[in-house]
Protein backbone atom coordinates (compact mmCIF):
# COMPACT_ATOMS: atom_id res chain seq x y z
CA UNK A 1 0.00 0.00 0.00
CA UNK A 2 1.52 3.31 -1.12
CA UNK A 3 1.55 6.46 1.00
CA UNK A 4 1.24 9.89 -0.58
CA UNK A 5 1.89 13.53 0.19
CA UNK A 6 -1.06 15.73 -0.71
CA UNK A 7 -1.50 19.49 -0.55
CA UNK A 8 -3.98 20.56 2.13
CA UNK A 9 -5.43 23.04 -0.36
CA UNK A 10 -7.03 20.21 -2.32
CA UNK A 11 -9.70 19.87 0.35
CA UNK A 12 -10.84 23.43 -0.29
CA UNK A 13 -10.17 23.04 -4.03
CA UNK A 14 -7.63 25.89 -3.87
CA UNK A 15 -4.85 23.61 -5.14
CA UNK A 16 -4.83 21.26 -8.11
CA UNK A 17 -1.39 19.71 -7.55
CA UNK A 18 -1.39 15.94 -7.88
CA UNK A 19 -0.53 13.65 -4.98
CA UNK A 20 3.11 12.64 -4.66
CA UNK A 21 4.18 9.19 -3.64
CA UNK A 22 5.84 9.48 -0.24
CA UNK A 23 8.74 7.13 -0.93
CA UNK A 24 9.52 8.67 -4.31
CA UNK A 25 9.41 12.26 -3.05
CA UNK A 26 11.59 11.44 -0.04
CA UNK A 27 14.12 9.68 -2.27
CA UNK A 28 14.28 12.71 -4.54
CA UNK A 29 14.73 15.03 -1.57
CA UNK A 30 17.49 12.83 -0.13
CA UNK A 31 19.27 12.72 -3.49
CA UNK A 32 18.98 16.48 -3.84
CA UNK A 33 20.28 17.08 -0.31
CA UNK A 34 23.27 14.82 -1.00
CA UNK A 35 24.09 16.45 -4.33
CA UNK A 36 23.18 20.09 -3.72
CA UNK A 37 23.29 20.80 0.03
CA UNK A 38 25.67 18.52 1.93
CA UNK A 39 28.67 19.37 -0.21
CA UNK A 40 31.63 21.70 0.48
CA UNK A 41 30.96 23.61 -2.75
CA UNK A 42 27.51 24.58 -1.48
CA UNK A 43 28.17 25.06 2.22
CA UNK A 44 31.62 26.65 2.41
CA UNK A 45 30.80 29.84 0.39
CA UNK A 46 27.67 30.34 2.47
CA UNK A 47 29.61 29.80 5.68
CA UNK A 48 32.26 32.29 4.60
CA UNK A 49 29.55 34.83 3.80
CA UNK A 50 27.98 34.20 7.20
CA UNK A 51 31.34 34.70 8.92
CA UNK A 52 31.86 37.95 7.02
CA UNK A 53 28.43 39.18 8.03
CA UNK A 54 29.12 38.28 11.65
CA UNK A 55 32.39 40.25 11.61
CA UNK A 56 30.60 43.27 10.12
CA UNK A 57 27.87 42.99 12.76
CA UNK A 58 30.44 42.78 15.55
CA UNK A 59 32.38 45.77 14.25
CA UNK A 60 29.22 47.87 14.02
CA UNK A 61 28.18 46.97 17.57
CA UNK A 62 31.64 47.75 18.96
CA UNK A 63 31.63 51.10 17.14
CA UNK A 64 28.20 51.97 18.58
CA UNK A 65 29.24 50.84 22.07
CA UNK A 66 32.42 52.96 22.00
CA UNK A 67 30.46 56.01 20.81
CA UNK A 68 27.92 55.69 23.62
CA UNK A 69 30.70 55.23 26.17
CA UNK A 70 32.39 58.40 24.96
CA UNK A 71 29.08 60.21 25.26
CA UNK A 72 28.71 58.98 28.85
CA UNK A 73 32.22 60.24 29.71
CA UNK A 74 31.46 63.66 28.21
CA UNK A 75 28.15 63.76 30.05
CA UNK A 76 29.79 62.92 33.39
CA UNK A 77 32.32 65.69 32.87
CA UNK A 78 29.52 68.13 32.09
CA UNK A 79 27.60 67.10 35.23
CA UNK A 80 30.73 67.47 37.38
CA UNK A 81 31.34 70.98 36.01
CA UNK A 82 27.74 72.00 36.61
CA UNK A 83 27.87 70.65 40.19
CA UNK A 84 30.99 72.73 40.87
CA UNK A 85 29.25 75.83 39.59
CA UNK A 86 26.10 74.99 41.54
CA UNK A 87 28.05 74.79 44.80
CA UNK A 88 29.28 78.37 44.43
CA UNK A 89 26.26 79.77 42.60
CA UNK A 90 23.01 78.05 43.63
CA UNK A 91 20.57 78.17 40.73
CA UNK A 92 17.31 76.45 39.90
CA UNK A 93 18.21 76.52 36.20
CA UNK A 94 21.53 74.79 36.88
CA UNK A 95 19.82 72.16 39.02
CA UNK A 96 17.36 71.47 36.22
CA UNK A 97 20.20 71.13 33.69
CA UNK A 98 21.92 68.63 35.96
CA UNK A 99 18.67 66.70 36.36
CA UNK A 100 18.20 66.56 32.58
CA UNK A 101 21.72 65.22 32.16
CA UNK A 102 21.12 62.57 34.83
CA UNK A 103 18.03 61.44 32.92
CA UNK A 104 20.12 61.33 29.75
CA UNK A 105 22.69 59.20 31.61
CA UNK A 106 19.99 56.68 32.53
CA UNK A 107 18.95 56.42 28.88
CA UNK A 108 22.57 55.92 27.81
CA UNK A 109 23.04 53.25 30.49
CA UNK A 110 20.06 51.37 29.09
CA UNK A 111 21.50 51.74 25.58
CA UNK A 112 24.87 50.38 26.74
CA UNK A 113 23.16 47.41 28.40
CA UNK A 114 21.30 46.64 25.19
CA UNK A 115 24.50 46.85 23.14
CA UNK A 116 26.34 44.63 25.65
CA UNK A 117 23.59 42.03 25.31
CA UNK A 118 23.84 42.13 21.52
CA UNK A 119 27.62 41.78 21.68
CA UNK A 120 27.36 38.79 24.01
CA UNK A 121 24.83 37.16 21.68
CA UNK A 122 27.13 37.56 18.69
CA UNK A 123 30.20 36.37 20.60
CA UNK A 124 28.34 33.39 22.07
CA UNK A 125 27.52 31.98 18.66
CA UNK A 126 29.56 28.83 18.31
CA UNK A 127 32.61 29.52 16.15
CA UNK A 128 32.34 27.86 12.78
CA UNK A 129 36.05 27.10 12.89
CA UNK A 130 35.39 24.50 15.60
CA UNK A 131 33.35 22.35 13.24
CA UNK A 132 35.18 19.45 11.68
CA UNK A 133 33.57 19.47 8.24
CA UNK A 134 35.93 16.72 7.15
CA UNK A 135 34.01 14.38 9.47
CA UNK A 136 30.62 16.05 9.71
CA UNK A 137 29.65 16.10 6.04
CA UNK A 138 30.60 12.45 5.38
CA UNK A 139 28.67 11.46 8.51
CA UNK A 140 25.55 13.26 7.29
CA UNK A 141 25.93 11.78 3.84
CA UNK A 142 26.46 8.25 5.18
CA UNK A 143 23.36 8.54 7.35
CA UNK A 144 21.21 9.69 4.44
CA UNK A 145 22.64 7.10 2.08
CA UNK A 146 22.69 3.98 4.22
CA UNK A 147 20.43 4.36 7.25
CA UNK A 148 16.90 3.00 7.40
CA UNK A 149 13.97 5.19 6.39
CA UNK A 150 13.12 6.22 9.95
CA UNK A 151 16.66 7.51 10.60
CA UNK A 152 16.77 9.21 7.20
CA UNK A 153 13.49 10.94 7.91
CA UNK A 154 14.72 12.04 11.36
CA UNK A 155 17.85 13.54 9.86
CA UNK A 156 15.87 15.32 7.14
CA UNK A 157 13.63 16.86 9.79
CA UNK A 158 16.77 18.23 11.48
CA UNK A 159 18.46 19.50 8.33
CA UNK A 160 15.44 20.66 6.31
CA UNK A 161 13.11 23.24 7.82
CA UNK A 162 10.59 23.37 4.97
CA UNK A 163 9.88 21.98 1.52
CA UNK A 164 7.59 23.79 -0.91
CA UNK A 165 6.32 21.57 -3.72
CA UNK A 166 4.95 23.07 -6.92
CA UNK A 167 3.85 21.47 -10.16
CA UNK A 168 7.31 21.81 -11.72
CA UNK A 169 9.72 22.65 -8.92
CA UNK A 170 10.64 22.04 -5.31
CA UNK A 171 12.14 24.67 -3.02
CA UNK A 172 14.11 23.18 -0.14
CA UNK A 173 14.93 25.28 2.93
CA UNK A 174 18.04 23.98 4.69
CA UNK A 175 18.97 24.55 8.34
CA UNK A 176 22.51 23.32 8.92
CA UNK A 177 23.79 23.22 12.54
CA UNK A 178 26.94 25.27 13.07
CA UNK A 179 27.57 24.27 16.67
CA UNK A 180 29.76 21.30 17.52
CA UNK A 181 27.64 18.27 16.70
CA UNK A 182 27.44 14.94 18.48
CA UNK A 183 26.94 12.65 15.51
CA UNK A 184 27.38 8.92 15.92
CA UNK A 185 26.87 6.32 13.26
CA UNK A 186 26.69 2.97 15.04
CA UNK A 187 25.27 -0.02 13.25
CA UNK A 188 23.59 2.20 10.69
CA UNK A 189 21.73 4.25 13.33
CA UNK A 190 22.09 7.98 13.85
CA UNK A 191 23.01 9.29 17.28
CA UNK A 192 22.10 12.64 18.83
CA UNK A 193 22.16 15.65 16.55
CA UNK A 194 22.18 18.83 18.61
CA UNK A 195 21.50 22.24 17.11
CA UNK A 196 22.79 25.40 18.71
CA UNK A 197 19.90 27.69 19.63
CA UNK A 198 21.21 30.59 17.59
CA UNK A 199 23.83 29.21 15.25
CA UNK A 200 22.47 27.65 12.11
CA UNK A 201 23.10 28.27 8.44
CA UNK A 202 19.78 28.86 6.70
CA UNK A 203 19.29 29.03 2.95
CA UNK A 204 16.87 27.96 0.23
CA UNK A 205 17.63 26.12 -3.00
CA UNK A 206 15.18 25.66 -5.87
CA UNK A 207 15.26 22.65 -8.13
CA UNK A 208 13.15 21.52 -11.06
CA UNK A 209 11.83 18.03 -10.59
CA UNK A 210 10.06 16.11 -13.33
Amino acid sequence: MWQYYQCGGRRSKSCDLPSFRKDELEKRVITFVLEHILTPDILIPRLEAMLGQREVEMAQLVKQYDAVQRHVITLNQSIAQLLNVLESQPSTALAERIQHREVEKLALAAQLHDLETQLVNVRDKSPISEIDWQKLLPAFRTALSTADSAVQRDLLYKLISRIDVDADKIVIYATIPLAPVDLELVGGSLGALTHSKSTTLNFAIKTDFP
